[in-house]
């Protein structure tokens, strides 16, 4: 294997499971920042003698990359570094910095904020999303693009490819190498074909099928590991087609492929496989592959990153906030109006007035993209007009279902625009969110209500001041808010609570518990009050949390795994 195939890379962990709590407690010390180089670059784009803020403003992007790379951003790292590197630059050639740079640099800045927003929301990274922006700054700047597979690199076991090389199965044809030049020349031209296509946007299946064609014969010419990127890139273009989304990337990728096999015994490097491996977000199903290499959850479909890409540069938090507001002042002045027509006290012209209104909502609900709730307001809108006298009692219940999908669904969008929220399971669209999130308020306060008296009845026993009575009323607390923990879709919390409750059943009964097996306890309840007073809050707190409980608990001989199971 060549020696580019570095060992010890990155762990899973390192990429996704960051502290989210880091990042909610310092973004608004980020935001400061990003909010001091879009002032500077304000005030250059309207006075381009004025850099002296863009120097400043580079060292604001330069402790901003320091902070993410403390946060293990992977993606919105090499975004803050490209920002400032090309803020120097304009700073630098002030005279001959064109629209082409302050486009990106306000676009860059634009879609770095958004991301960190994106992250906190959906408690995820998607350093994928990155790639676009980070490359055009690149660009500009003269540096090299990063690859499609660069986010993978790190992560990318060199002890996951031997094994796949050494356990594919190939059998290279016996020819001689002027015999596999020609064939190769063959492939080249075949290969060439299809990208041609590609690369002019012309591309159909039969063009894919080609360079398919290609690629598993270049299989049978090659021997391990080189083998091994070939049948990888058999895999990823036998998935083609022509709506296939390939970004620029993607498509030097293509060439990339095209050139190893115009060459001669090119090595197999990291990179190359990375690079694959990350286009097979393309694929269907690309599990089973990414599993081989360990790379199964870093690794998201095309589907899924262009959900969060619309989720990026859709809406901010504070304008979902503000239209949520009204939507609901609407819902509220509607239900105002359809009170007053059904106990026959309505205004004049009011059964046209409550259509228009209708009409309105469900048009802007779909605007917000909600478009089953506001296709039914509009539906709804319609129907009213065909009222002519007062509606009856199914006509009354079908609007006002339809007016709790508009809440509800508004509701949801807010939710997902709100950090550390606990999104629980919905199914019985006829139930008002409104319920579940007070009853998820009030079951979050009792919880942590039940959790501080069991943390005081330990302070109690360590003063020798609680008896036997008093010690089981611990494990009571933390059996009731285990089932808590469950309803809030907090299933770490619930094992964490219940294997807390059977240590305390079956230890403090036997013995007297020592100073530390009493600070693993409370270790395991605090962990979990946590998460709870996160959710309060609408702090989130992530998962992190939940390793402490987890490691006290361990040492206390009461394994969650075990417990739970």
């Amino acid at each position: 294997m060549p020696a580019s195939l570095v060992s010890n890379p990155k762990s899973y962990f390192d990429v996704q499971h960051f502290d989210i709590s880091s990042l909610y407690i310092v973004k608004s010390e980020i935001n400061a920042s990003l909010n001091q180089v879009e002032s500077a670059l304000s005030l250059f784009i309207s006075d381009q003698s004025v850099t002296v803020g863009l120097f400043d403003a580079a060292d604001a992007m330069h402790q901003v990359t320091g902070i993410l790379k403390l946060l293990r951003m992977d993606g919105a790292i090499e975004l803050s570094d490209g920002i400032r590197l090309l803020l120097i630059n304009i700073s630098e050639n002030p005279d001959t910095t064109d629209d082409s740079k302050i486009t990106a640099l306000s676009e860059g800045l634009m879609t770095l904020t958004r991301y960190l927003e994106f992250v906190l929301l959906n408690e995820t990274l998607s350093a994928q999303l990155l790639l676009p922006i980070t490359n055009l700054i690149r660009n500009l700047l003269g540096l090299p693009f990063l690859s499609e597979g660069y986010y993978l690199q790190p992560y990318l076991d060199e002890d996951a490819i031997q094994k796949n090389a050494s356990a594919a199965t190939t059998s290279p044809l016996a020819l001689q190498e002027n015999q596999k030049q020609v064939i190769k020349d063959q492939l080249v031209q075949m290969f060439q074909t299809g990208l041609r296509a590609v690369l002019q946007k012309k591309s159909q299946a039969r063009d894919f099928a080609l360079m398919h064609k290609a690629t598993t014969l270049m299989t049978s010419l090659s021997v391990q590991p080189e083998a091994l990127y070939w049948q990888v890139a058999a895999q990823v273009i036998a998935t083609l087609k022509p709506s296939s989304l390939l970004t620029d990337s993607r498509k030097r990728v293509l060439i990339h492929i095209e050139r190893r096999i115009t060459q001669q015994n090119t090595p197999l490097t990291r990179d190359s496989i990375a690079d694959l491996l990350a286009m097979t977000a393309i694929m269907d199903d690309a599990n089973p592959l990414l599993a081989k290499f360990g790379l199964t959850d870093l690794v998201k479909p095309d589907q899924e990153t262009l959900n969060h890409k619309q989720f990026l540069f859709g809406p901010d938090q504070e304008m979902i906030h503000t239209v949520s507001q009204l939507v609901h002042q609407d819902i509220a002045k509607i239900k105002e109006l359809v009170d007053l027509i059904v106990n026959n006290q309505q205004p004049d012209d009011a059964l046209n007035t409550l259509s228009n209104s209708l009409k309105e909502l469900g048009q802007t609900l779909e605007v917000l993209t909600l478009n089953y709730a506001g296709k039914g307001l509009v539906d709804q809108a319609n129907r009213v007009k065909e009222w002519v006298s007062l509606p009856d009692e199914n006509q009354i219940n079908a609007l006002m279902d339809h007016l709790l999908d508009s809440e509800n669904a508004i509701i949801l969008m807010e939710q997902t625009h709100t950090p550390g929220l606990v999104m629980l399971p919905f199914t019985n669209l006829r139930i008002s969110l409104h319920q579940l999130v007070d009853a998820r308020s009030l079951i979050v306060a009792e919880s942590r209500t039940s959790l501080a008296g069991a943390m005081d009845v330990i302070l109690s026993y360590l003063d020798n001041n609680a008896d036997a009575t008093q010690i089981q009323s611990i494990a009571e607390a933390c059996e009731s808010v285990s089932g808590a923990m469950a309803f809030l879709n907090a299933p770490r919390g619930q094992a964490i609570l219940r294997a807390a409750a059977q240590y305390v059943h079956e230890s403090f009964e036997i013995t007297q518990p020592s100073l530390q097996s009493i600070e693993y306890l409370t270790d395991a309840i605090a962990c979990v009050d946590y998460v709870l007073e996160g959710m309060e809050k609408k702090k989130p707190a992530g998962e992190n949390p939940y390793h402490f409980g987890e490691r006290s608990l361990a040492k206390l001989g009461y394994p969650v795994d075990q417990i739970a199971a």
